[in-house]
């Protein structure tokens, strides 16, 4: 009986960004079609930020310098993660441009969609339709749901990882070895 060598790692951080685009475009393609482009978008926002989380995971295994302690990294939130790959890359952090301006509302975005709550609106006079969506006072997800945010929500995820991939030389990727033992 043969014996081989096996070892493989997974990291479906592309993978995922690569759902999140394709259904970008589903809801680019859908514009006639109110229900499938807003689900679509959705979808592909939704997917942009698992992207990004699972690849600063995927980024942060592969870290061996001494110091860096990967059991409190994975603790973190998706921003903290953030800063602290940048400054470990002597990164700028600004938040108040693109792309970290992005990320902090994708993830303000995110929390408010799996986190939400019920919202009742007490019973008002209006002119139109068009006055409903002011009577909230708290902001709900579904209002920044169109396709210009979720093309900035991939472009932006998109840079930051691209950015990272370039400054730690480190592009983690799904890949195994196999070979026979003589």
């Amino acid at each position: 009986m043969s014996k081989y060598k096996y070892s493989s790692e997974n990291h479906n951080w592309d993978l995922t960004l690569n759902a999140s685009v394709t259904l970008l475009q589903t809801g680019v393609n859908a514009k006639n079609d109110a229900r499938l482009s807003f689900s679509s978008f959705t979808g592909s926002m939704v997917l942009a930020v698992a992207a990004l989380e699972s690849f600063f995971n995927s980024l942060a295994s592969l870290i061996v310098d001494e110091g860096f302690d990967w059991d409190n990294f994975q603790e973190q939130s998706v921003e903290n993660k953030l800063e602290q790959l940048y400054r470990k890359y002597s990164l700028e952090i600004d938040k108040g441009k693109r792309p970290l301006q992005t990320i902090g509302l994708a993830m303000s975005w995110r929390n408010r969609l799996v986190h939400s709550k019920p919202n009742f609106v007490e019973e008002t006079e209006i002119r139109s339709m068009e006055e409903v969506g002011k009577l909230s006072s708290r902001k709900s997800y579904e209002y920044e749901v169109n396709e210009k945010f979720a093309r900035q929500f991939y472009a932006d995820i998109l840079a930051v990882i691209e950015q990272l991939i370039k400054v730690s030389k480190i592009n983690p990727r799904a890949q195994c070895t196999y070979s026979p033992i003589n």
